[in-house]
């Protein structure tokens, strides 16, 4: 008999795997701010202070500056406001 919260995957069939992933997502969404951010190339020092913070998900250069999808811990969201496009999952 299995706990209440588990979820069962077969390593054999693959059989649970999307439902556990989901599971992931939800308990660490509330812990973490996924998102898309703008830095101009004009404000990459102000960027630089909080890259430590957060995780690059991808990364494309334009001829402004640098388009990001990123995740940061939830404490720290505040901190990339003013490079915040939008929230994503």
């Amino acid at each position: 008999v299995l706990p209440h919260e588990c979820i069962a995957i077969s390593a054999k069939t693959g059989k649970g795997i999307e439902e556990l992933k989901a599971a992931i997502l939800e308990r660490f969404s509330a812990d973490f701010f996924f998102c898309d951010l703008f830095v101009p190339y004009a404000q990459f020092s102000e960027y630089a202070k909080i890259k430590p913070l957060l995780v690059e998900r991808s990364s494309a250069f334009t001829d402004d500056g640098q388009v990001l999808s990123i995740v940061i811990p939830a404490r720290y969201a505040e901190k990339v406001t003013p490079f915040l496009v939008k929230k994503t999952n």
